[in-house]
């Protein structure tokens, strides 16, 4: 049942965004096809990135993030012929390139409610938790299991929760989720209070983190909400909202490891990594004031060298 211009409710309640300004259906059903340019900027982006990470040291992985309504697709018969944006246009283009470092974990999604919300475009929390056990473990073997229990375990809250498509109805419409009674490791995060999405620099600083590396990742929404999990295993995390990726914040952080993450419905909107602008100039660029976090300046300082962000 459609139930506004972008929304499209399945016959259990679940909310699918089909519409918006990505035109998700569009692009799943195949009436909308992403252009040359935008699939050739993705792998471009994906195999630059691989090849300067390689040269200084770095690991570089990319995690596209399945969609809802390709994972949930048995939900909504009705609509068509749903199919993966990144499977079918991209990873099928004639231009792919075989070794790239890049994760599309659909396997671990389809037809698995649990891992979905039903209001929301994002995952559950029992959904980030195996996407923070996937990315931890291909980094480290072992790991992402010893995560996964250890965040298994801790899910026994619960909170009344309003989602990005249930908000939007006539009607707001909220569900219950379980989630962490309180993070599994003790840590430190600031913002840099940039307006808006694109710019959010956030800092993690997790001193009972099971390692002592730095984790630095380009992305949006579904990764920035699973920096929490993320501090389990990592000391320090840079979060940078953006679609590029920029060498002046990975020279002066000098990171172990460098994750890439974007939603599937963003693919088609792909621009070249040259196109960036400096990551810090987004604040300027957006010209409106600046509000840092209380101790933002003190953790920035600690983790940049200064003199390398040129």
């Amino acid at each position: 049942m459609q139930v506004t211009d972008d929304i499209y409710e399945s016959g259990d309640g679940y909310l699918f965004l089909t519409g918006g300004h990505h035109e998700v259906a569009a692009y799943m059903l195949g009436a909308k096809q992403p252009s040359a340019a935008s699939r050739r900027a993705f792998v471009e982006n994906q195999r630059q990135r691989a090849e300067w990470c390689a040269a200084q040291g770095i690991r570089y992985d990319m995690w596209v993030f399945p969609d809802k309504l390709y994972a949930l697709r048995d939900k909504v018969p009705e609509l068509g012929d749903l199919r993966s944006l990144f499977l079918q246009r991209y990873r099928a283009d004639p231009g792919w390139i075989a070794d790239l470092p890049v994760q599309y974990p659909a396997e671990r999604l389809e037809r698995q409610p649990r891992f979905m919300t039903i209001g929301d475009t994002h995952y559950s929390p029992r959904g980030e938790i195996e996407m923070t056990s996937l990315i931890l473990e291909r980094l480290q073997p072992g790991q992402g299991e010893a995560f996964r229990r250890e965040a298994g375990a801790a899910l026994t809250g619960q909170s009344s929760y309003l989602g990005d498509l249930g908000r939007k109805l006539a009607e707001p419409r909220r569900e219950t989720l379980k989630v962490l009674e309180a993070p599994l490791v003790p840590f430190t995060q600031v913002k840099n209070g940039v307006p808006g999405n694109t710019g959010t620099l956030i800092l993690i600083d997790s001193p009972e983190a099971r390692s002592d590396r730095t984790l630095l990742i380009f992305g949006d929404s579904f990764f920035r909400v699973m920096l929490h999990h993320l501090a389990w295993g990592f000391r320090r995390i840079v979060f940078c909202r953006t679609q590029y990726f920029h060498q002046e914040i990975a020279r002066a952080l000098r990171p172990q490891v460098i994750l890439g993450g974007m939603a599937e419905r963003y693919l088609a909107d792909c621009l070249p990594d040259g196109a960036r602008p400096h990551f810090l100039s987004y604040a300027l660029l957006s010209g409106r004031e600046m509000k840092p976090d209380p101790g933002f300046a003190e953790l920035f300082a600690g983790f940049f060298d200064q003199r390398a962000l040129i």
